[in-house]
């Protein structure tokens, strides 16, 4: 482990503090003593000041404390902890064989599943936590609740009542067209083998303060606020502030947070009649800060919406989106990708974006009793089977639930050759359809925003519609902040290749929430839901795109002042 003079300058300038040189042989013993690196030691410190609200630059006193405080008491802690580990007594063969050792039952080795195997293919091994895996597997049969259901094809929402029973309105027009699936921004696309999790604690705190930072000169630039007010001040007259947005679980206290600095104060909403905030959200506020020790919070700024892109020489798109899992909890058999596969034959749609999880890792009673990594496999080959018959272009994005695949966010996407009829994207992803710009992603963000979200409305706004908003003024693709921990977000990763640049022509955010279709700020946003729910039957969405020759301008009125290219119809159907 590195300790020079070199290393310390390195970090403290990273963070924009001065290193103190005629301490660095008390701050060296203190990483010895503590076996810490440089960067474990200025990290801690920042931290460490901004929880003491500590204003000047280190000094021996404050690195006494600071080492006592951070570091003594935590290895005196960690050091009681430790305890001696019997030794497990070796047993030799011959004596394992005696009468009196056969009798005994293996503790190693539960006596229902001694004689069963999992078998991984390597290519698809995973190697991760043990709480991802499903815990017992045999006998594949019929899922009987899923074989009983009499609500299929029965449609829970749409945007096109008069067209739903009209099945060449929903067919595609071209039975030769193979239309193009490329990665919105090439130069951004994520590749399968990307490395993750390497990302240093100064490469997290640039990447959250460039979201703030990101929002601030879009407000500037647009002429939104002429200029903002830094939240520690002290002023009577109403001024322009911007961080995020945090609460407090235990004081029940909404804070705004700065950036760079990393100053918190608390913010009040009582003088606001509307508001709808989630924890983690950019937002910026015209507020009145008294005491110093308050925002009151006076008018909500509504935020830059990314710009959306033109379309040329668009044809009508036919496109069929779900979700998984694609079997149900009670059986391996499939029915659902079975009966989703019947249904694209039949209305055969230019377009099919399947989402994960294929193999999911919440099916804890899934019984089977065969190669997990094989029958993965089997899927993907139905369904490039299926997209060669009916030239067709299918798109495959795994999940954070996909059991054979990487738990990071942004995901890779799987390890396999995409061809002219099948595209394995990542998760989440913008892609570009002959033109047309769809965005996508697995990952329930709308039921992880809508879990912290703090809103008060003297109107009766939809809900849905509101965190659709609120999703497109962050700009990236999960805004959560800190995330679920349903989420294992890569920072590095995520400001390469989360970023929502423009705004999509579609949006497709799939949630256990109640199935919807809503248009916001000219992006129609659809929820598919589901293809299965346990043991039963979910729903998928058919989507009818057109162009709207000429563009028609929606007006000053409209966030961002974006041209309505494209109408879109939408069914969500029971599978």
């Amino acid at each position: 482990m590195s300790l020079s003079l070199e290393d310390f300058k390195q970090e403290f300038a990273e963070w924009d503090l001065v290193f103190p040189v005629n301490l660095y042989d008390k701050i060296k013993e203190v990483c010895e003593k503590y076996d810490l690196s440089a960067e474990d030691f200025v990290s801690s410190w920042q931290a460490h000041k901004q929880n003491h609200k500590i204003k000047v630059n280190l000094n021996l006193e404050h690195l006494d404390f600071f080492a006592r405080e951070e570091f003594e008491k935590k290895f005196v802690k960690k050091s009681s902890k430790v305890r001696s580990i019997p030794k497990t007594p070796i047993v030799n063969n011959h004596e394992a064989n005696t009468p009196a050792s056969s009798k005994k039952r293996p503790i190693d080795i539960t006596p229902e599943m001694a004689n069963k195997k999992i078998i991984l293919s390597e290519e698809d091994q995973f190697v991760g936590t043990p709480s991802r895996a499903p815990s017992s597997l045999n006998g594949m049969t019929p899922s009987a609740k899923y074989s009983s259901r009499k609500n299929k094809g029965e449609v829970v929402a749409s945007n096109c009542e008069n067209s739903l029973n009209d099945r060449r309105l929903w067919r595609r027009q071209d039975v030769n067209r193979l239309v193009t699936v490329l990665d919105y921004e090439e130069a951004r696309e994520m590749k399968p083998h990307c490395k993750y999790m390497f990302h240093r604690a100064s490469e997290k705190y640039y990447t959250l303060n460039f979201m703030i930072s990101d929002m601030q000169q879009r407000l500037l630039s647009t002429g939104v606020v002429e200029e903002f007010t830094s939240i520690g001040n002290v002023f009577q007259d109403p001024q322009i502030v911007i961080g995020r947005v945090n609460f407090d679980v235990m004081d029940k206290q909404l804070s705004l947070e700065e950036e760079n600095t990393g100053l918190t104060v608390p913010l009040s909403l009582n003088s606001l009649a509307d508001y709808f905030i989630f924890t983690g959200q950019v937002a910026a506020f015209e507020c009145t800060n008294p005491t110093g020790k308050c925002l009151n919070a006076l008018r909500f700024i509504e935020p830059v919406y990314p710009p959306q892109p033109p379309l040329k020489d668009f044809k009508d798109l036919s496109v069929l989106v779900a979700c998984g899992p694609f079997s149900t909890q009670d059986s391996t058999m499939y029915e659902p990708l079975n009966d989703l596969i019947t249904q694209i034959e039949q209305n055969t749609p230019d377009l099919c974006i399947l989402l994960g999880p294929f193999i999911d890792t919440e099916f804890a009673e899934l019984q089977i009793n065969e190669d997990l990594g094989s029958l993965q496999q089997n899927c993907f080959n139905k369904l490039k089977e299926m997209a060669a018959s009916l030239h067709c272009h299918v798109v495959i994005i795994p999940s954070q639930r996909d059991f054979l695949h990487e738990f990071v966010y942004p995901q890779p996407p799987f390890k396999l050759s995409s061809s002219s009829f099948v595209s394995y994207m990542s998760d989440p992803c913008t892609l570009d359809v002959d033109g047309l710009v769809i965005g996508v992603t697995s990952t329930d963000v709308l039921m992880h925003m809508s879990k912290d979200v703090i809103s008060k409305s003297q109107k009766n706004v939809d809900r849905f519609t509101k965190l659709v908003q609120t999703f497109l003024g962050q700009h990236n693709f999960y805004p959560v902040n800190p995330p679920s921990n349903e989420v294992n977000v890569d920072l590095e990763l995520f400001d390469v290749y989360a970023k929502l640049t423009v705004t999509p022509h579609l949006l497709i955010l799939p949630s256990e929430l109640k199935c919807f279709v809503k248009t916001v700020n000219c992006c129609t946003c659809v929820n598919p839901g589901k293809l299965s729910k346990k043991e039963a039957g979910g729903t998928y969405a058919h989507i009818k795109i057109r162009a709207n020759a000429p563009a028609v301008n929606v007006g000053e009125n409209s966030p961002g002042n974006i041209e309505n290219n494209v109408t879109c119809e939408v069914k969500v159907v029971k599978i």
